[in-house]
Order: C-alpha cells, then structure tokens, then sequence
C-alpha cells in the first residue's frame, strides 16, 4: 500500500425503492477496512469501519465542443470508484480523504 491508500470491503445493500426487483443491491456507504497505507495509520486501521464519502467520487464528462456551455447537470458526472481484485476477490481502493468518519472496530 502507497502512502494514504485504504483498501476495503465491498459490502452491498439491497436497493430500496418502490419496485422491487430480485437480485438488485447497491454498493453501501459504510465498509470494513482491510489494509490501509503507512499514513493512515494514526487515524483508523484494518479491522474499523469506516463510512465512504461517495459524492467525491462523481467527476464531470469531458465536454466536446464549447457549444456544449460551461454548466454542468447530473447527466453530465460520470461515477466512478476504484476496484482492485486481489486473489479474486473485490476490494475499494480509495484514498484516507474520501472517509467521512470511522468507527474503532473495538467499539462494535
């Protein structure tokens, strides 16, 4: 692990919403860390929850000529959360400053 890295879990939820559909989850907003890098280390550590900031996850699309102004709307964000897969499993790679707050894994 480099630097403020965090490598966690990616636990899902079930989407709710007034159509149910079987086999329908979200990623959740709260997941388990499994690794984190040498400067995260005085904050949180392997083993605590911790509750992910998606929203600075959410980067605008490349406009394609200027005719296209300069304001943005949400269908024009693109959504996308680093997947690393280790010995075929699945693992959030995010940095130290997407984690809102954390909880001490001792205290669950």
């Amino acid at each position: 692990m480099t630097k403020g890295l965090v490598l966690t879990t990616t636990l899902k939820h079930p989407v709710v919403s007034s159509l149910i559909l079987p086999g329908q989850s979200e990623l959740s907003d709260i997941q388990l860390v499994v690794k984190v890098g040498p400067y995260v280390q005085n904050t949180f550590g392997e083993g605590d929850w911790v509750k992910i900031n998606y929203q600075r996850f959410f980067k605008p699309k490349e406009r394609k000529s200027l005719k296209d102004g300069n304001e943005y709307s949400s269908t024009d964000l693109e959504f996308f959360i680093p997947v690393v897969t280790f010995n075929s499993e699945d693992y959030l790679e995010i940095d130290q400053g997407d984690v809102e707050y954390f909880w001490p894994k001792d205290s669950i």
